[in-house]
């Protein structure tokens, strides 16, 4: 018997959640949770399990110890014969929708995890993790790359009990961030800020090693829901930066931002009006070249038509 005595009990409407966010959740089926010990992990995943019970789907837990304050519709699974892949095999029987796995620790663990999704079974893992992208190396090693996208799909930060930051994965192929030759282009795991879309970090083979390129790193000392009026005073800084002004050239294949040559090969952030566009870097020529067909150059395309002004600020 384990005696469990609950500190706090909440649900997903008590957590910084917009309808964007809890749309995503509703959706998702590779979620991990992760944070320091003590941030809210198990709390946050508790809340998410009763909120799937409540949309009608079979959930399941699969725990070391079984202390998540789940409701009492909610199995609660444990270590069967002292092995949790005993109990995983038990309950791939039951066919869960959904299974909150608290917590991801070992090798057998992650293993685990990656066989219930590519089974189709959504799954909340809950993770230890200093940061959002460091939930993402755990995996890194113990999976294939090229798999991640198929296993992970959201990434939820905890810190101070509360959703500090949410990141969101995708495969693509395409130049790494910072390389020149088109000839490197190569598989790409591109791993984006929920909220602004923006690209955080690549992740990539080079060589014999897996790289994790962070090209704007996530900074985690606010809540989500704070993070809004953070943002909001971040561009009100950048209005009073120095702007560069762009100008924009449209040929049959191209769509080329120019800028004044005193910003030669400088990294840049791209603006239409306070909307960030993407983050580039000029060339000597000081020009950003990007083919029509890339995601940024139909960005561009597209605010343009709306007779935005675009102009840089130094990254």
């Amino acid at each position: 018997i384990t005696a469990v005595h609950p500190l706090v009990s909440l649900s997903l409407e008590d957590y910084a959640i917009d309808a964007r966010l809890h749309k995503r959740l509703e959706k998702a089926e590779g979620i991990l949770v992760s944070g320091a010990p003590g941030a809210g992990k198990s709390t946050f995943s508790a809340a998410l399990a009763n909120f799937y019970l409540e949309q009608g789907k079979v959930v399941k837990t699969l725990e070391s110890v079984r202390d998540l304050q789940v409701k009492e519709e909610i199995t609660q699974y444990t270590k069967l014969e002292g092995s949790l892949e005993n109990s995983a095999d038990i309950l791939l029987l039951v066919r869960p929708d959904f299974t909150i796995f608290d917590e991801v620790r070992t090798t057998k663990d992650f293993q685990i995890y990656a066989d219930f999704r590519l089974s189709g079974v959504g799954m909340v893992g809950v993770v230890h993790s200093s940061s959002a992208i460091d939930a993402i190396q755990r995996f890194i090693g113990r999976i294939e790359l090229g798999m991640l996208p198929s296993i992970i799909d959201t990434i939820v930060f905890i810190k101070g009990g509360d959703i500090s930051t949410v990141l969101i994965i995708k495969m693509t192929v395409k130049v790494p961030y910072g390389f020149r030759d088109k000839d490197l282009a190569r598989p790409v795991v591109e791993v984006r800020e929920f909220k602004t879309e923006r690209l955080a970090y690549e992740i990539y083979s080079f060589g014999q090693d897996i790289v994790i390129n962070p090209i704007n790193p996530i900074d985690h000392t606010n809540s989500f829901k704070a993070k809004e009026q953070y943002r909001g005073d971040k561009f009100n800084r950048r209005r009073k930066e120095k702007q560069i002004e762009l100008e924009i050239e449209i040929t049959k294949q191209k769509v080329i931002l120019k800028a004044s040559p005193e910003y030669a090969s400088s990294n840049i952030i791209v603006f239409a009006n306070d909307q960030e566009i993407f983050t580039g870097s000029l060339s000597r020529s000081s020009i950003i070249s990007l083919s029509l067909t890339n995601k940024e150059a139909r960005r561009v395309l597209k605010e343009y038509d709306r007779n935005k002004k675009f102009y840089g600020i130094l990254k």
